[in-house]
């Protein structure tokens, strides 16, 4: 098994792969998970006493280095060799309402306006049935059965963004660790939810082009109508008109 195959420059130009966890391993289980919000982190595969898949975290890149990884990572593997046991102490943890706010509280970056319509959407369409639940048990079909009702009711642009919402926030609860994945971003928005049916731009028949052309004629020149004579001259030259409208 080849073993620290990773460069700090690998890890450092690692993005996100469409939505979905992607790992890159560096050998004997130290692997660096990048979260689809762009995060990272050190994670270590290894297999107990029992046989059991377990995995330790170690912590957020870059604040621990390639180098560091690879110490604790060894450190892990000679305590398993001797025999001891890695402490299994249960996972911190909080409830979905407290990651909203924990989450949102430091989102400086954008508009009171906008934090305002994320929070009244998580609060209004996911919170009733997972507000009071622990992040770290939240499962894709919780979110699932929450945000069907919105596509139902025909919201199929606000349910995107609900879902969107949702997992920025466990996002958050990963990198902090109080979940391990987050659910929301198996949710493939493309294929999950409807979409909305696309209306064509309003459009004159051919028939009618000429005589709205006589009566912009007698507008004044302001935006609109120059707008309307700009798109009549500009008008793909390739395009053959009905016998009705061409010329002699």
């Amino acid at each position: 098994m080849a073993i620290n195959t990773l460069t700090d420059n690998d890890c450092r130009k690692a993005a996100p792969n469409d939505g979905k966890l992607r790992k890159l391993f560096d050998g004997h289980g130290l692997f660096l998970a990048v979260l689809p919000s762009g995060g990272k982190v050190w994670r270590v595969a290894y297999r107990n006493a029992a046989g059991k898949q377990q995995t330790a975290v170690i912590g957020p890149y870059p604040l621990i280095s390639l180098k560091e990884a690879r110490d604790r990572r060894d450190a892990i593997r000679l305590k398993l060799l001797d025999g001891v046991e890695l402490k299994t102490r249960a996972r911190p943890s909080v409830t979905f309402d407290a990651a909203i706010a924990a989450y949102w509280a430091g989102r400086t970056d954008v508009s009171d306006g906008y934090k305002a319509n994320a929070l009244r959407g998580l609060a209004m369409h996911l919170s009733p049935a997972l507000g009071t639940k622990l992040v770290r048990d939240i499962t894709r079909d919780d979110l699932m059965d929450s945000l069907r009702p919105m596509d139902a009711a025909g919201l199929s642009v606000y349910v995107r963004r609900v879902r969107m919402w949702a997992g920025q926030v466990l996002d958050w609860a990963v990198q902090h660790g109080h979940c391990e994945n987050n659910p929301a971003s198996s949710i493939n928005s493309k294929v999950a939810f409807s979409r909305k049916p696309r209306e064509g731009f309003a459009a004159l028949p051919l028939s009618e082009v000429h005589p709205f052309l006589e009566r912009l004629a007698l507008e004044d020149e302001i935006q609109s109508v120059l707008a309307c004579k700009l798109l009549a001259l500009t008008y793909p030259h390739g395009r053959t008109p009905p016998n009705d409208l061409g010329g002699n």
